[in-house]
């Protein structure tokens, strides 16, 4: 039996549109945690609050606090549970989940970071035509 085809609500696309963006942005924060080795420095600090963090990363003051709250919401930040204002952040779950606990990524994860930016640089709508794909550096299996 065929099951019966519907259209999307409105509020259901917009859901889906979202979703599908979110992960790109998702990936991309991932990414710059690793590169910023933000794991690192709060396994050699301890909990920091976002203007210490964003002060020794050399961040943009106002782009730095847009990108920590992305990080906590994402759960690769989380306040620590001690009282202060403002609140100091430490490693989330997924980042807990991620890093190892001196802050390096692990490997797995590392090898699958890797190739999704050598990829994620190749022209798509290209590649799905044919055109030749440079040698590609496949994930681990």
């Amino acid at each position: 039996m065929v099951a019966e085809r519907r259209n999307l609500s409105a509020a259901e696309r917009e859901d889906q549109f979202h979703g599908l963006l979110a992960g790109a942005a998702g990936t991309r924060l991932l990414e710059s945690v690793a590169a910023l080795e933000l794991p690192r420095l709060l396994a050699q600090y301890g909990p920091l609050t976002a203007e210490e963090i964003i002060a020794t990363l050399g961040l943009d003051p106002l782009r730095g606090h847009k990108w920590v709250t992305l990080l906590w919401h994402l759960g690769l930040l989380e306040p620590a549970p001690r009282r202060g204002t403002p609140p100091p952040y430490r490693a989330g779950p997924l980042m807990r989940a991620f890093f190892q606990a001196d802050g390096t990524l692990v490997w797995f994860y590392q090898d699958f970071l890797r190739y999704f930016r050598t990829v994620l640089n190749f022209d798509f709508v290209g590649v799905l035509r044919g055109f030749p794909v440079p040698q590609v550096p496949y994930p681990p299996p």
